[in-house]
């Protein structure tokens, strides 16, 4: 979240003009208020969060922009105006960190801003769709940073099997993301045509009843 504060009107303008931001939000305060400082402590804290980094929210102290304030038709604080397209949709009144969250996220889906969570998830899916036979491993085919990733890959190559892989240990939010996004909790993971196989011990068993050769020959056929 982009925190902006602005001191009149022709800042306002700016601020809003200047700002591609679909949702904004504007916060009314007064100094010396400690409902006003523990929302302020709270928008702090969310500007750090990646969910809300596409919303602007302009500071307003209301003792000082009285006529924003009228305009707004703000007459006690804190108090926020959420705003979609620079049109006022809701608004809240008083310190309510909880009800404030809550807001955001109900109006970020109105603008059509994917949460973390579904961006990440729709990269996640398309590194499963990288290659028709996908390896989520520790280290590389040639330096394997653990056993079950260096059993795998040699199980993998018994087959002839044709495969792309990913060092996990290179990205946090793929090793952690991958484990709630396929309900798995360990790896290796090796992916066939977009659908989680299994790990290690899995592949064992598909191998030695021939079902991995099978699989493997669907992989290269596109089935």
């Amino acid at each position: 979240m982009e925190i902006t504060p602005v001191a009149d009107e022709k800042q306002l303008a700016d601020a809003m003009g200047n700002s591609s931001a679909n949702l904004k939000v504007l916060y009314f305060y007064v100094d010396n208020s400690a409902e006003c400082n523990q929302m302020t402590d709270v928008v702090t804290e969310l500007s750090k969060s990646e969910e809300y980094k596409s919303v602007l929210l302009i500071k307003i102290d209301a003792s000082k922009c009285e006529d924003i304030s009228k305009k707004y038709d703000v007459s006690s604080v804190p108090h926020f105006v959420f705003l979609l397209n620079q049109v006022p949709i809701d608004r809240l009144i008083g310190a309510n960190a909880p009800m404030f969250s809550k807001k955001l996220k109900e109006h970020l889906k109105k603008c059509g801003n994917e949460s973390p969570e579904e961006v990440l998830n729709a990269r996640l899916q398309k590194l499963i769709n990288k290659a028709p036979v996908m390896l989520f491993m520790k280290g590389s085919p040639s330096v394997p940073r653990c056993g079950f990733s260096k059993q795998v890959i040699a199980l993998l190559d018994s087959h002839n099997a044709k495969y792309e892989t990913f060092d996990i240990l290179e990205d946090f939010d793929v090793r952690e993301g991958l484990k709630k996004f396929s309900n798995w909790p360990t790896y290796p993971q090796l992916y066939i045509n977009g659908e989680l196989v299994g790990g290690l011990d899995i592949l064992k068993e598909l191998s030695l009843c021939g079902e991995l050769d099978t699989l493997l020959s669907d992989a290269k056929s596109g089935h």
